[in-house]
């Protein structure tokens, strides 16, 4: 088997290489047989081989009577989605489907059936854990969804109606004891949600109509932990956590914006500013383009209480050059506004995806 570095070696000898004229499948028609021993043992008994290129493999199940796209990160030789088709051009998703995140080796298992989610699908992790469990109706997450610790007792649980949460919605501490208590109608917020410590006991009651947060009542303040060894109270936990959840939300600012105001407001918040940015400052990587790799490249990210950009990762990628490509553009940003909790900055996640598409 090649060595990644031979990989790429290879891949600047084959950018001139054109397709056949006939493309049968779609983006993914082209193939050349140096890619072929990388791939090749993904196959399955009974599966015929059709495409190997940088990022994929094209098979035919005669078993289950489906071509089969495999899509893989090339400089890690890793198996990013497995995906079923009825059709040659790759355009009617259909049987079972697999999808891989690379940063925790989990994978969600399912079916399609014609170009919809159907049925029960899981999420597992890199151990073989069971660590999610839905459903869903012609595309839409449909019935009960659940989610489990490692030990396998429930981390969340409720129930989805025409891809909308509704009802009541439980997460628990890994002692078992309750944490959150939240109502959904439609999809939105409404009610009392209410959130416990890890003993059981009420801290705060969150008062929303229709998604709007209306009041906070709290029941048992937050009290600091206690070092163990000299009984001082400890900041650390205060000042270095990141909540992925808060008041107000992080956001981007337009550059018209900050060049007219001195002040910065919510209606200033723009996502649309925020995709300009990215689309006016992605450089589509030469290796990527000339080997045909487009789709989504999954990240996340830390807004700093003073809302610079830390802590970039990439979840899913398609291949390195997308990867460090985002990575640049993303540590490039300017300040951001900062998440807001209880009247304060605090460090925020974030998670974005950035997509690649070729004309």
């Amino acid at each position: 088997m090649k060595t990644k570095s031979n990989l790429l070696i290879t891949c600047l000898f084959l950018i001139n290489y054109s397709a056949n004229s006939q493309s049968f499948f779609g983006p993914f028609d082209q193939t050349h047989d140096n890619f072929k021993p990388l791939y090749q043992p993904f196959l399955e008994d009974g599966e015929k081989p059709l495409k190997f290129w940088y990022h994929y493999m094209v098979s035919y199940s005669e078993k289950e009577e489906r071509y089969i796209l495999r899509l893989f990160h090339p400089e890690k030789q890793l198996l990013l989605s497995e995906t079923r088709y009825q059709d040659k051009k790759l355009e009617i998703k259909d049987g079972k489907s697999l999808r891989v995140v690379y940063s925790n080796r989990s994978y969600s298992v399912g079916n399609f059936v014609d170009n919809n989610e159907e049925g029960k699908w899981v999420r597992i992790d890199s151990s073989g854990k069971l660590r999610s469990l839905y459903y869903y109706a012609k595309g839409k997450l449909e019935g009960p969804s659940k989610d489990f610790f490692t030990t396998g007792e429930i981390e969340k649980k409720g129930y989805y109606l025409s891809g909308k949460k509704v009802g009541k919605w439980q997460t628990y501490h890994a002692n078992g004891k309750i944490k959150e208590e939240e109502i959904f109608v439609e999809g939105l917020s409404e009610g009392e949600n209410k959130y416990y410590d890890n003993t059981g006991m009420l801290e705060e009651t969150w008062f929303y109509e229709k998604d709007k947060l209306i009041k906070r009542v709290k029941s048992n303040p937050k009290k600091l932990v206690s070092d163990s060894e000299n009984g001082s109270v400890s900041n650390e936990i205060a000042k270095s956590e990141i909540y992925t959840t808060v008041d107000h939300s992080p956001c981007f600012i337009g550059t018209s914006q900050r060049k007219n105001k001195n002040s910065i407001d919510d209606e200033d918040c723009s996502t649309a500013d925020l995709y300009r940015f990215l689309g006016e400052n992605i450089k589509y990587p030469d290796l990527a383009q000339k080997l045909n790799v487009s789709g989504k490249v999954f990240t996340k990210f830390v807004i700093e209480k003073d809302g610079s950009v830390g802590e970039v990762e990439i979840l899913t990628g398609l291949c390195q050059s997308l990867e460090e490509e985002s990575i640049r553009v993303l540590k490039m940003m300017p300040k951001w506004k900062p998440g807001i909790q209880e009247g304060k900055p605090v460090r925020v996640y974030y998670n974005m995806p950035i997509v690649y598409k070729l004309d």
